[in-house]
């Protein structure tokens, strides 16, 4: 979900402000914060100073709190997923076409 408030309309940009459509003024840059660096908070891979400013942002935006709630989820059904190797004729076949045979 983009953040950008109506530049012409600023009437209108503050009411849906106000209404929780586009978040708070200086709000945007902490959620495409915790947009950019969301896989590597879950991985644990976020520097602490990072991983500290999305844990305090995930605590007051709920936007943002379900976002990284459903990639979490997204991740745990992925890795549950069997892993299935193809069949070698198919290896054989990529193969060629990579190298351009």
């Amino acid at each position: 979900m983009a953040f950008l408030p109506c530049a012409r309309m600023p009437q209108v940009s503050a009411a849906l402000g106000i209404l929780g459509l586009f978040g708070r003024r200086g709000h945007r840059g902490q959620c495409q914060e915790v947009h950019d660096h969301a896989s590597d908070y879950l991985d644990g891979d976020a520097t602490p100073s990072l991983a500290e400013r999305i844990r305090l942002h995930l605590a007051e935006c709920q936007d943002c709190n379900g976002f990284v709630a459903t990639l979490r989820a997204t991740v745990a059904a992925l890795r549950n997923l069997p892993v299935k190797t193809p069949p070698e004729s198919t290896v054989e076949r990529v193969r060629r076409i990579a190298q351009g045979d």
